[in-house]
């Protein structure tokens, strides 16, 4: 098992075909496919949440929008997701 990158870096490209999968990096590793963006954000929420968590790493989310430009999204979601997996337990 190789140590958590500092900072932890995921990235949600933009996918235009409606019908391909939507992947979740880890710098160039893909960590997960999913049939949907909200899914593949949904995913990378909670492990984004999970690594902060764990005081593992710093963690930065960056999501392709449809024009080119890579937004990062805020570390206060990486919370709320921790809360919501934590109640759902």
């Amino acid at each position: 098992m190789r140590p958590i990158a500092n900072p932890f870096m995921l990235y949600i490209p933009f996918n235009a075909k409606s019908r391909a999968p939507w992947r979740v990096l880890e710098r160039s590793h893909v960590l997960g496919v999913f049939g949907s963006r909200d899914e593949s954000l949904h995913f990378a929420l909670r492990l984004a949440a999970e690594v902060v968590r764990r005081g593992g790493a710093e963690v930065r989310l960056m999501v392709e929008e449809a024009h080119g430009e890579w937004k990062q999204m805020p570390p206060a979601l990486f919370v709320d997701a921790s809360e919501l997996a934590s109640d759902r337990a």
